[in-house]
């Protein structure tokens, strides 16, 4: 009966280690031109600037941009717009794009741009830096 309690209070201890994933649902935001950032995020809905949906957003979820989607810093433009969760931006028509209204993109995570151009508006350091994460651009 001993031998039966400690084998099953190992097993048990065995068990309590392994880690099983949490499986949770990602989510989609939308953003437009013609949006608002007190939108729902929602395609019907959708926000008007990318800084916003990357602050609604969570790892793994994805930020449809519709037409054009602009990051904007107003309180510092020459401050790198920091992507610091595993997002994915898509572009949902052909034109679609990311216009950077800062200095450059920061990756603190890893990052997916599809189906979207990116361009800068005038500021200084217009460009992408991977920071030791990976960056997947696909077209």
């Amino acid at each position: 009966m001993k031998r039966f309690f400690y084998s099953f209070l190992a097993l048990l201890c065995m068990i309590s280690t392994l880690h099983f994933p949490s499986i949770s649902a990602s989510s989609t935001y939308y953003v437009s031109s013609s949006g608002s950032d007190s939108a729902s995020g929602s395609e019907s809905n959708p926000f008007k600037t990318i800084n916003y949906a990357h602050q609604m957003a969570k790892d793994d979820d994805t930020i449809i941009i519709l037409d054009e989607g602009i990051v904007l810093d107003e309180t510092n433009n020459d401050a790198p717009f920091i992507i610091d969760k595993r997002l994915t931006f898509q572009g949902k028509y052909q034109n679609a794009s990311m216009v950077v209204r800062a200095g450059g993109i920061l990756l603190g995570a890893d990052v997916t741009f599809k189906d979207m151009t990116i361009g800068t508006a005038g500021f200084l350091r217009p460009g992408i830096a991977a920071n030791g994460h990976h960056l997947t651009l696909n077209n």
